[in-house]
């Protein structure tokens, strides 16, 4: 496991974390753990599912050049994978085109 020993930022107003070491990982593990003890464990499914969704409607923003908004991206009816039936051990999956902004269409 990696201790990181030290939080610095240079230049012209300095800083460095003098508390004590932790190790955020640890610390997510601890705490989750911990709220699953007390009867309350931590739910971060809708969370990680926005996060998740912002990150294809980046790729989306990326892949197009437009402006895209929330709702354009949860209403799009377009599919980058296989279709559903296709899924398979012996899948032949042709790779996709090299997007280009401004002219690859993503809704």
């Amino acid at each position: 496991m990696q201790m990181y020993k030290e939080w610095t930022i240079k230049g012209k107003n300095p800083w460095s974390y003098k508390g004590e070491v932790n190790v955020m990982h640890q610390e997510e593990q601890n705490e989750l753990f911990a709220s699953i003890r007390a009867g309350n464990p931590i739910n971060d499914g809708e969370w990680m599912a926005n996060s998740t969704m912002l990150g294809i409607l980046g790729r989306m923003v990326a892949y197009s050049g437009k402006e895209i908004t929330w709702e354009e991206a949860m209403n799009s009816d377009v599919n980058i994978g296989p279709r559903y039936n296709q899924y398979n051990w012996n899948l032949k999956w042709a790779a996709s085109e090299v997007p280009i902004p401004g002219v690859t269409k993503v809704l």
